[in-house]
């Protein structure tokens, strides 16, 4: 290679006009438009619109990014065997230098990373290799990058937070790329600098809250954030500290009664309470460090457990019940609710100042029905991420996609899909366990009722029918009949919330299960013999 002097530019006009926007990349949000424009900035005319830019959420590169790092690996070497040689360059020159080499270090070892995160291991059998490769591009004077353990798991967080929220959280909607962004940004921050130099150990103290309906995906959107963890590397041992998911704790707070919520948090100690016969462990003692903490149906708290959590969240103690010591909190909370909770602050049901320590950073998971709003042809592109989640031949994945399309517009145009992504994901389930799409279509939606959701359920027809018909008319109906008839009716009521019916009657979330009627529900929902 032809080594320049040391008087001329570490970068010449045309290298740096293409790598000043690479250099930028690595602290720019991968899910913000502002890292298209970076790449179409990058490559100029070469640049493909149709390509798209990054990869897809099958985690296929585009063509865009393929010339681009063929291109910048090219680059980049040049720059640091000058640097090497003796080029001086000028801090600007550096700067770019810099930044466009991290990016191509992570493109380099993008693969092997993911290597790691689809056999869920924690072991790097290259790290030597990378360690090689961080002192040849970074150990020149006005250089200065994390040292390479800590870069490695920067990487690694980076590359998770990426695979994560691509793979789980789909759709092109303006509603479905902000929570992408959200959740980009409640895992490695705005600023890749501050967060690799102080904030990367300080997240524990910033909760993250998820809102959004029933079946919007918030446990997904939780996952990618908690499976996106900084993760210590070991240099010695040649390994992360922990598996990504070895750490991660869920809890539906609906699934517990009431009046036990307080102990499920805190734990208790023995005889702290009538009932309390051994000591028990309550959830926030569960994560340990670089773990987290989701709790799902944050607003179902009650009144008198909602200011029990606000020194916990501010100070990061808690005290268990019936203890006097404080303990520290570990992990990071994630909290999520289907429920409003500024209208339900308003309401004097939900403290402010708990919601306000809750909403470190917000993430809000858009309905199936604005998804669809905002881009129509969204729906095809979910029921084919639900058949391909199935079957993995591509023709038949194409053939079922079409089935089910098919169906939906036979006999769903217009629908609301009031149970969002989970509904549609069900319904796309079925279809894959039915003989055919005909079959399908004639049983799963009721004549006339494809483009509406009812307020009421239908009745038989019988002037007496109401929730027992004529047997209730006669006072032959049982408490416990009268009981699971309404309880079935209420989650018909709510689109088949379970927690808002647990909410409405009183009950819990686990009762609730328990007295629905299958079969009057059927019939209900108008799918006798389905």
């Amino acid at each position: 290679m032809d080594m320049r002097s040391s008087t001329g530019p570490l970068l010449e006009p045309r290298r740096m006009a293409f790598m000043e926007p690479i250099s930028r990349l690595h602290g720019t949000n991968p899910f913000d438009p502002a890292w298209e424009a970076l790449v179409r900035g990058a490559l100029r005319s070469d640049y493909v619109p149709a390509d798209g830019v990054g990869c897809s959420p099958g985690g296929v590169p585009s063509g865009n990014l393929e010339r681009l790092t063929a291109e910048l690996a090219v680059g980049v070497v040049c720059a640091a065997r000058d640097l090497e040689s003796g080029v001086v360059g000028t801090p600007r020159e550096l700067g770019v230098y810099q930044g466009a080499a991290l990016y191509a270090l992570w493109e380099e070892y993008g693969s092997l990373l993911q290597g790691i995160i689809d056999r869920d291991e924690v072991e790097v059998p290259f790290y030597d290799a990378f360690v090689e490769r961080h002192r040849f591009l970074f150990h020149h004077p006005g250089i200065a990058v994390p040292e390479p353990s800590h870069l490695l798991a920067l990487f690694y967080q980076a590359r998770r937070a990426w695979y994560f929220t691509w793979k789980k959280i789909r759709g092109g909607s303006k509603g479905a790329a902000a929570a992408r962004v959200a959740i980009w940004q409640a895992s490695m921050g705005s600023d890749a600098c501050t967060y690799a130099g102080s904030l990367y150990h300080r997240m524990d103290e910033i909760p993250v809250l998820i809102t959004g309906e029933t079946g919007t995906g918030k446990e997904l959107a939780a996952e990618c954030v908690g499976w996106s963890r900084y993760l210590p590397f070991d240099p010695q041992a040649r390994r992360f500290a922990l598996k990504y998911a070895g750490e991660m704790h869920v809890r539906n707070l609906c699934e517990v009664p009431r009046e036990l919520i307080e102990s499920a948090l805190f734990g208790h100690k023995r005889g702290s309470f009538t009932g309390a016969a051994a000591d028990a462990t309550g959830c926030f003692a569960l994560p340990k460090a670089y773990g987290s903490l989701f709790l799902d149906e944050i607003g179902e708290l009650p009144e008198h457990v909602q200011v029990k959590l606000l020194r916990p969240l501010q100070s990061r103690e808690y005290v268990p019940i019936g203890e006097t010591r404080p303990r520290k909190l570990l992990g990071r909370h994630l909290f999520a609710t289907h429920r409003d909770l500024e209208a339900l602050c308003g309401e004097g049901k939900f403290r402010a100042d708990l919601l306000e320590r809750m909403n470190g950073v917000p993430i809000h998971m858009p309905s199936l029905r604005e998804m669809i709003d905002e881009a129509p042809e969204e729906m095809r592109d979910y029921v084919r991420g639900f058949v391909a989640d199935k079957i993995d031949d591509p023709a038949q994945v194409e053939a079922w996609t079409e089935r089910v399309a098919g169906a939906i517009r036979a006999t769903r145009a217009g629908y609301a899909w009031p149970r969002n992504l989970r509904e549609l994901k069900n319904y796309t389930e079925r279809c894959l366990l039915t003989d055919s799409g005909a079959a399908l279509r004639a049983v799963d939606v009721p004549e006339g009722a494809a483009a509406v959701t009812p307020s009421e359920p239908p009745s038989s027809g019988s002037p007496n029918s109401g929730l027992l018909g004529a047997r209730a008319q006669e006072g032959r109906v049982t408490v416990e009949e009268l009981t699971r008839a309404y309880v079935t009716r209420v989650y018909v009521l709510t689109h088949q919330n379970q927690s808002e019916t647990a909410r409405r009657t009183g009950l819990t979330w686990r009762m609730v299960g328990r007295m629905i009627d299958p079969v009057r529900l059927m019939r209900w929902l108008g799918k006798e013999g389905t």
